[in-house]
């Protein structure tokens, strides 16, 4: 049986009568921070009491040689798993563990409900596997029970065989108060070892100062959290001959519940440069007289829907659906297909304009199943108390009203589980801005410099020797199977970008490679110019570790999206190169350049 209950965010534990050896091992969190932990290996037999491990925090960055203080625990609470927010984000939430016996304990997702961003905590069992696969890392030897925890004392006040809780100088109430409740249980007391929490350096603005998972969550927001959508595979309209890429343009579904901000980031992508779709403003569309829907619409519910010009009175259209649910069906199936015609035609009208992004602001458009139509989901969320008050504010309803209309709607965590990206707009318009400027795919800013890094790669592309496919098409070809052939393709484009799965080294070479050019450093170029202009326009710093943040997501949106590059030359590379001076050379000349000397 477990002598000691560890609150798994890192901790520091120690046993009276046994010594200790330090090992050391590395976590791996996905928002970017680096963990070096020391584990405390037990001196005595695999199954003895009071062993301790002492987990430390390092940053990525190798300027800590050798760190020792642990990772902070969370909000104070009883039973130590207050400790539960911090120490990277695999490792989510409450973690009690003894070494060499131990028994640990992860909470279910109702037991952090009062988190920041709770929709991005992993769920449960992806959290026990993590623990299981770290624990086997840092000390194999280790006995453990994993078990959930749905209450805020756990096993700590009913467990007779421990002996003690970790705690820090904030969450040490909560250790007392575990002590309270197994005392009036008739256990003994729990010897409560002190750690010192961690500061983290690279904390941002509205984050904590200590390290903390709360924090890693609010640097995924804007982030690709999974691939992008492969359009061929599920859009019946999306033409069976394309490649396995996203064409231009690139489109983006944006979704969220009502007062999450959904129409506040549409505006601010469209000031970067999107086109956008407004599926409220085709919705009405869609009822006016003399378009496909609007007969049939008529036709389903009684020409008493109608006004007196012939229009259809949506109030009272409403008042017909309202709470039920069959009658609601056959209205959506009337007008969301008609919606997505519309759709449609504004993306072909987009494309027509060159524009490389589209961003369709659709608030069902996980319920119409329009994700289909779109490369990536971005979803906006926000607390239920927050949204409360927006709503109640811009459209003076009572706060019972704002609550049952939310309740109506999907809910954020289902919207976070279809999303490549996840947005809040909790905080200062700026904390948005900043999570937009993230996008991981070819946003609106790459829009702006996309005509010369399109000829730029087109000319590239004309010569077998500058040929991305040639590269990936070489790493293919060594495979014995096409899972392995993708593994290897993956580590390829790792190789022309990342150099490592963390941005190990962020500018290894410039490989000049005909859809590189195009998919990666011309996106990646008018990321920099965009955020050097915003700079220079706002007089504020250029923030280096927004930027490299920022150019991570763009190699991850690289690494990830499928496409297939060509492996033979396209193109006559000096009619290319004559249509590219044509083009920029009487630019040039407006601009006092009068041709070389």
């Amino acid at each position: 049986m477990p002598a000691v209950m560890v609150v798994w965010t890192g901790t520091a534990l120690r046993s009276p009568e046994t010594g200790w050896d330090a090992v050391r091992a590395e976590g791996l969190p996905r928002a970017g921070i680096r963990e070096s932990v020391r584990v405390a290996q037990c001196s005595g037999t695999a199954g003895g009491r009071g062993c301790g491990s002492a987990p430390a925090a390092g940053s990525d960055h190798g300027d800590s040689p050798d760190p020792v203080a642990a990772v902070p625990p969370r909000s104070p609470g009883p039973c130590g798993q207050e400790g539960g927010e911090g120490g990277g984000e695999p490792l989510e939430g409450s973690y009690r563990s003894t070494v060499c016996s131990a028994a640990l304990t992860v909470p279910s997702l109702h037991a952090v409900a009062d988190k920041v961003l709770r929709e991005l905590i992993e769920p449960y069992e992806l959290r026990a596997a993590k623990l299981r696969e770290f624990l086997a890392d840092v000390q194999p030897s280790v006995l453990y029970d994993i078990v959930p925890l749905g209450d805020p004392y756990g096993p700590a006040v009913t467990d007779p065989e421990l002996r003690c809780i970790v705690v820090s100088e904030e969450t040490r109430r909560g250790g007392e108060a575990v002590n309270k409740k197994r005392i009036e249980n008739g256990l003994a007391a729990l010897e409560l070892f002190e750690i010192e929490l961690m500061e983290d350096p690279y904390h941002g603005h509205n984050e904590e100062e200590k390290i903390s998972s709360s924090s890693l969550r609010q640097r995924l927001l804007g982030t690709l959290l999974r691939p992008p959508r492969d359009r061929r595979s599920s859009d019946p309209s999306f033409p069976r001959t394309a490649p396995r890429s996203p064409p231009t343009p690139t489109i983006i579904g944006l979704t969220g519940g009502s007062g999450s901000g959904k129409t506040s980031i549409a505006q601010r992508l469209g000031q970067m440069g999107a086109f956008l779709i407004d599926a409220d403003a085709l919705g009405h569309a869609a009822y006016l007289p003399g378009s496909p829907a609007h007969g049939r619409v008529v036709a389903a519910f009684g020409a008493e829907i109608l006004n007196k010009d012939g229009t259809i009175n949506r109030k009272v259209l409403g008042a017909k659906v309202f709470g039920n649910q069959e009658r609601l069906k056959s209205l959506t199936d009337i007008v969301w297909p008609e919606i997505a015609r519309m759709v449609r035609e504004r993306i072909g009208e987009a494309g027509a304009q060159g524009k490389a992004v589209v961003v369709l602001d659709a608030a069902v458009l996980l319920e119409a199943n329009w994700q289909e139509m779109v490369h990536e989901v971005w979803a906006a969320i926000i607390p239920e108390e927050e949204a409360v008050k927006r709503i109640v504010r811009r459209d003076g309803l009572s706060e019972e009203a704002a609550r049952s209309r939310l309740r109506s709607q999907m809910s954020d965590s289902q919207r976070v589980q279809q999303a490549q990206v996840v947005l809040c707009t909790l905080w200062e318009p700026e904390v948005t801005r900043r999570q937009v400027s993230r996008g991981p795919l070819p946003t609106a800013r790459g829009a702006e410099g996309g005509n010369g890094s399109s000829a730029l790669d087109a000319l590239l592309g004309s010569q077998r020797l500058f040929l991305l496919g040639r590269t990936l098409q070489s790493a293919r070809a060594v495979a014995t199977s096409e899972r392995e052939a993708e593994q290897y393709e993956h580590n390829a484009r790792n190789q022309v970008t990342l150099w490592g799965p963390s941005g190990n080294i962020l500018d290894y070479a410039n490989k000049q490679l005909a859809g590189l050019v195009l998919d990666y450093y011309g996106v990646r170029w008018s990321l920099f110019v965009s955020l050097l202009v915003e700079s220079l326009n706002t007089g504020s710093p250029f923030h280096q570790e927004q930027f490299n943040q920022a150019v991570f997501q763009v190699e991850r949106g690289f690494i990830y999206n499928g496409k297939r590059y060509p492996a033979t030359p396209v193109g006559d590379t000096l009619e290319i190169a004559r249509k590219i001076f044509l083009k920029y050379y009487p630019r040039a000349t407006q601009h006092g350049w009068d041709g070389p000397s």
